[in-house]
This record gives C-alpha cells, sequence and structure tokens, in this order.
C-alpha cells in the first residue's frame, strides 16, 4: 500500500511538472541572408535551415521563461527569458528554430544542447556544458565548449573549434581546421586537407586525412598520442619531434634526417606538403591507408 501511494505521489509530480510546461510556435519575417541570434540557457537548441524568409520558433518553456522573437532589419534575436529567481536554475527550454538557409547563426548556451543541420551561412557556437552536433553546409564555421563534446561535419569550410575537456570530432570533405584541446581527444577526417592546425594538453590527436598540394599541417600534444594516416601516394615532407614519446614510421616514407631517436624528418613522394607534429610524452605513428 505504501508502494502504491509512493507511486501515485511521483505520477503527480510528473502531472505537474509536464502541466508547468507551455508550448511556443510563434514566426517572423526575416531576409534570406540576415543575421540570427539565438540563446538559451539549458535544454536544447535544434537549428534547421528553410526556403522561406522567415524565422519560425517551436518547443517548450518552463512555466516561468519567455520567448523573445525579434526582427529589426537583417537581425533576429531568438532568446529564451530566465527570471532572476533562484527556482528558475531548474527550469529548461527546448526549441527548434528554422531559417533562411544562407542566415548567419549565432547560438550561445550554457547547458542546453545544440544541433544544427542544412545551414550554408557562416555559424559561430558559444557553449560551457553542453553538446555541440552540426551537419551543415557553411564555408565559415567556430565553435567553442568548456566540457561539451563538438561533433562537426561540413562540405567544405574553414573550421575552428576549441574545447577545455570535452572532445572535438571533425569531418570535412575540404577545408582548413584549425583545433585545440586541453585534455579533450581530437579526431579529424578530410578528403581534402588544405591546412590545419591542432593542439592538446593531454588529449590524443587522430587525423585521417589526405593533404592536397601546399598543406601545412602542424600537430603539437604534451602528453597526448598522435596518430596521422595518410594516403600510400601523399607528397609531403613530414618532420617528427618527440622529447621522451616513441615515433613510428609505417608508410614507407624516406628519411632524410634526424637522429631517429627524438627527431624524424621524412619525405613521401617529391615534398609538395608539409607536416610537422611535435610531442612531449606522447607517442607518434604514422600510418598509411
Amino acid at each position: 500500500m505504501k508502494l502504491i501511494r509512493n507511486l501515485s505521489y511521483l505520477a503527480l509530480l510528473c502531472a505537474v511538472a509536464v502541466q508547468a510546461e507551455k508550448d511556443v510556435d510563434e514566426r517572423v519575417n526575416a531576409p534570406r541572408n540576415g543575421e540570427v541570434e539565438i540563446e538559451n540557457i539549458a535544454g536544447s537548441v535544434r537549428v534547421e535551415g528553410w526556403s522561406e524568409d522567415a524565422v519560425e520558433v517551436k518547443g517548450t518553456l518552463g512555466e516561468n521563461l519567455e520567448l523573445q522573437l525579434e526582427n529589426s532589419g537583417r537581425r533576429t534575436m531568438v532568446i529564451v527569458k530566465y527570471p532572476e529567481r533562484r527556482d528558475s536554475r531548474y527550469q529548461h527550454a527546448d526549441i527548434v528554430v528554422r531559417l533562411p538557409v544562407a542566415s548567419e547563426v549565432s547560438i550561445e548556451t550554457v547547458s542546453a544542447d545544440v544541433e544544427a543541420s542544412s545551414i550554408s551561412g557562416p555559424v559561430q557556437v558559444e557553449s560551457v556544458s553542453g553538446g555541440v552536433e552540426l551537419d551543415i553546409q557553411s564555408k565559415d564555421v567556430d565553435v567553442e565548449s568548456v566540457s561539451g563534446d563538438i561533433e562537426l561535419r561540413a562540405t567544405k569550410a574553414e573550421i575552428q573549434a576549441e574545447a577545455v575537456s570535452g572532445d572535438v570530432e571533425i569531418h570535412v570533405q575540404e577545408g582548413n581546421v584549425d583545433v585545440e584541446t586541453v585534455s579533450g581527444d581530437i579526431a579529424v577526417v578530410s578528403s581534402k586537407l588544405t591546412g590545419g592546425d591542432a593542439q592538446s594538453v593531454s588529449g590524443d590527436l587522430d587525423f585521417n586525412v589526405t593533404l592536397t598540394k601546399g598543406c601545412r599541417l602542424d600537430i603539437e600534444s604534451h602528453s597526448g598520442d598522435v596518430d596521422l594516416t595518410l594516403p600510400a601516394d601523399t607528397s609531403a615532407e613530414i618532420d617528427l619531434e618527440a622529447y621522451s614519446g616513441s615515433m613510428r614510421n609505417r608508410v614507407g616514407a624516406l628519411q632524410t634526417g634526424g637522429d631517429g631517436r627524438r627527431e624524424l624528418d621524412l619525405i613521401m613522394g617529391s615534398g609538395d606538403s608539409r607536416v610537422e607534429i611535435t610531442t612531449f610524452s606522447g607517442d607518434i605513428e604514422l600510418r598509411a591507408k
């Protein structure tokens, strides 16, 4: 009997929580190449590009939260307003924002997760602990997160990604990648890498890429391992430096310098690109695909 009473009480609490949420469905006209700024502290933000000249917001808000949706010229604001009361920290909002495909998009969250798709304009995302997942056609992408993971897929783009303890995974068909973490792992896959700069303190770095002619790739880690996979017909000069970690050359590259223990200078083909990898205590391994 006591169990039944407890279950009934929990069911009542859930019902109250559901009733406390409110639906939102608003829309405002917006230019097809305008700026859209989105802010939400907690919950989730999903952004989808569409063909209409308007910004639409649907979703659910916590009881005391309000949606601010305004347009002024090229700029559209989508802001979830949280009260300053202490109990507001337990509230959240889950919103879906549809906007013109070519919009310049800026998203800021604290713990809210971010997803975006079907966007071709520049994208900037800042989050503290929320995860970020992008599958977009933007040519300019900038993502920052403290502890949230970042997963990014793009066609042709200049990409900047930064995290502290979150992992970063990037898939870009063609482009330049600039990525940095403290303890998070980094993984990059690209069939046409035009340039790259990757740094981590203790995170592992895994690059599976094809270098374009003239590409410059710099990878640096303190204690994390570095794994670089290249096509067997790559044309590049490759310099490796590991102070106390090991170095393994599994690509059949010709050694042109270095002592083979701490420094290793290699060349593949005619050396049309350049790769520099440096670690302090991490291991370095070159693989052929």
